[in-house]
């Protein structure tokens, strides 16, 4: 019954905003016949370029299992001469899960976007499920920062479909393949023009056209 009236409720929309194809696609696939539009969610700064570096510094945010923080935990144990810093709630489990790495801080909480991503060389986004967005990929890239993320949910918007940049399958030997990818091609250069569709004046365009009924 409660489908039935939320499926009502949206169809007799003039609109519906979400924020990615993915969830335009999840949306339609289940009420139909809805207006969807999608707007990314705003970023306050971006650059055009990502220049792959020594990789150093990794970082990922989230403690939580649908966060991957099993994966983490196995890429740790991997790569063993780079630190990795987790960002999200701690708790006991989690510190003696990780008590036995030299190579892994847990940093608890943090809002400051600049402390998270400004030293860091690779970000790591291994959800295991399938994010409507994924603010975390935008928000480092707008950085200059490479991110890699699970091929799954909305994340794969993030990085424009880019296959050096998305994880499939989601197992522990892909993420491992894919860093040592990146740390083969030290120097490479990448074009993320397509970072403009996130930023503020692109959202701010956006929403204009929805309002002016131009979308």
């Amino acid at each position: 019954l409660k489908y039935h009236i939320y499926k009502k409720i949206y169809q007799s929309a003039s609109a519906i905003i979400t924020n990615s194809k993915f969830m335009q696609y999840q949306i339609n696939k289940c009420i139909g016949g809805a207006n969807i539009k999608v707007i990314y969610p705003p970023i306050l700064k971006s650059k055009n370029k990502i220049i792959l570096k020594k990789i150093k510094k990794i970082v990922s945010i989230g403690t939580s299992n649908n966060k991957g923080i099993d994966i983490v935990y196995k890429i740790a144990k991997k790569f063993k001469k780079i630190d990795f810093y987790i960002y999200g709630i701690k708790n006991k489990i989690l510190e003696n899960k990780f008590k036995i790495f030299n190579n892994v801080f847990l940093m608890g909480y943090e809002t400051d976007q600049e402390k998270i991503y400004l030293d860091k060389d690779l970000v790591l986004v291994p959800s295991l499920w399938a994010e409507p967005f994924g603010r975390v990929s935008i928000e480092a890239q707008s950085f200059g920062k490479p991110v890699l993320v699970s091929d799954i949910g909305g994340l794969t918007e993030t990085v424009n479909n880019n296959e050096d940049f998305l994880v499939k399958n989601n197992t522990t030997n892909e993420w491992i393949e894919k860093i040592n990818n990146l740390t083969n091609n030290i120097n490479k250069e990448y074009s993320i023009n397509y970072i403009y569709s996130f930023d503020l004046k692109s959202h701010s365009i956006e929403v204009g056209k929805l309002i002016e009924g131009k979308l």
